[in-house]
């Protein structure tokens, strides 16, 4: 009876630590469900606002812009400069000179 009580109280023992050793491996473990992968987190700092992005092909290099009120059409120089001797060349009439 005595080997009976030491084997059964030896059994006890050994469950009793084995709970133990679950119970402070539960409260140890974390819920995987909330654990990320670290190569898939990004530096918030290099974060932009995508409303602020442009389409960079509809960009244009500033140093290539001109004052388009500055432009002229070229093709009525070439005609005002064939008509100018043939002004020269008109009579005018008393009221059209100059004062």
């Amino acid at each position: 009876m005595i080997c009976t009580k030491q084997r059964s109280d030896g059994m006890l023992g050994a469950a009793a630590v084995a709970a133990a050793i679950a119970a402070a491996i539960a409260a140890v473990m974390m819920d995987v469900s909330q654990l990320v992968v670290a190569s898939q987190l990004v530096d918030a700092s290099q974060l932009v606002d995508a409303s602020q992005l442009v389409d960079a092909s509809q960009l244009v290099d500033a140093s290539q812009l001109v004052d388009v009120s500055q432009l002229v059409d070229v093709s009525q120089l070439v005609v005002l400069r064939q008509l100018l001797p043939q002004l020269r060349t008109l009579p005018l009439q008393p009221h059209e000179l100059p004062r």
